[in-house]
Order: C-alpha cells, then sequence, then structure tokens
C-alpha cells in the first residue's frame, strides 16, 4: 500500500537508520508550506530526499529523480525504496557513486493517485491526483498537448502548473539545477 511503501521509505531516515550507518546522508526536504495548502493535493505526503556521501557536495553531479506520478504505475515507486536500499547500503560502489553524485529522489509524486489504485477507482482517474488532473500534462511545457476536458485521462487542467505536485516539482528542479533528471 502507499502507507507501507511510504513507511519503509521513511525508515531510510534519521540518525539510527541503515542509510547513517553506513555513511550515506539522507535528509528530506520540507515542502514549502503554500503547496501544502493546495486543494485536492496531499503534498504533505511526497518525499522528497536528498542522498549524498559524506563531506564536501560543491563538485557533485545533481540528479533528481521523479517517480509515481501516476498513482497506478506502481513498479516506479517501488524502484524508487529500491534505489534507496541500494544507494544506502555502504558499498564500496555506492560510496563511491555518492562521493561524486548527490541525488534528490521523490519516491511517490502523487501519492492520492496511487491510494485510487487501492480504492479501485476507475483506471483513468488513477493517472490523475485529488483534482483529476494528469499531472504529466500540466507542465507548462506544452501544456496544450493534453485534453480540456475534465473526463479525459490525459486533462491537462485549468492552466499549466495549476497543481501543487508540479508546482512542487518545478521549484525543486529551479533551485536545485540538476544536471539530470529522470522521470
Amino acid at each position: 500500500t502507499t502507507s507501507d511503501l511510504l513507511s519503509k521509505v521513511d525508515a531510510y531516515l534519521g540518525e539510527g537508520s541503515v542509510c547513517a550507518k553506513n555513511g550515506v546522508s539522507l535528509t528530506r526536504t520540507a515542502i514549502p508550506h503554500d503547496l501544502l495548502k493546495s486543494k485536492g493535493s496531499r503534498a504533505e505526503e511526497v518525499r522528497v530526499l536528498r542522498l549524498t556521501g559524506l563531506g564536501n557536495a560543491a563538485n557533485r553531479t545533481r540528479v533528481m529523480i521523479n517517480l509515481g506520478i501516476h498513482g497506478r504505475e506502481y513498479i516506479s515507486s517501488e524502484v524508487g525504496l529500491r534505489l534507496l536500499y541500494t544507494l544506502c547500503d555502504g558499498s564500496p560502489s555506492s560510496l563511491e557513486l555518492l562521493e561524486h553524485t548527490e541525488f534528490m529522489v521523490i519516491p511517490v509524486a502523487n501519492p492520492v493517485g496511487r491510494k485510487k489504485v487501492e480504492s479501485e477507482a476507475s483506471c483513468s482517474s488513477q493517472r490523475k491526483n485529488g483534482n483529476e488532473v494528469d499531472l504529466n500534462r500540466n507542465f507548462d511545457f506544452e501544456w496544450g498537448k493534453g485534453f480540456p476536458d475534465t473526463s479525459a485521462e490525459d486533462y491537462h487542467g485549468a492552466a499549466p502548473e495549476s497543481e501543487a505536485e508540479v508546482l512542487l516539482l518545478t521549484k525543486l528542479a529551479k533551485e536545485w539545477s540538476p544536471r539530470v533528471f529522470i522521470d
């Protein structure tokens, strides 16, 4: 379930976690307060995690990984959980990678959509967030390629970047300036 997955993600955080014990810095970035109030959003359930090795992070390559933007795509969030497991395992290869790379991982970008799968909502609704917007179609980039009809599977929303989840991803990318973005 979504709750189980988020609990497993949270277990990687903190001083007593496997990450910390293996020399990996894993922190959770706070969600901006204005996004927490957005109608239909469960932005407080979104985990924004930053992983790096210990020491100076000045010259590390930044990689942003966004997963679970469509609730019905369960496997991507499971891959995110496996990525945390692998990067926090303390192995020489993980530690070497984290010496040169900093990761920002969003394991479940659309927790409402994922919960819709658990409640057996319609297949097209499982793609969407709490406002019935397909988040992939809500970005400013090529916004017009989605559909304006709210019942459409790829409804793009009332306006570009009208959804809290999309605003969060856009804000994080602009502020953090990753060299690589994986969605």
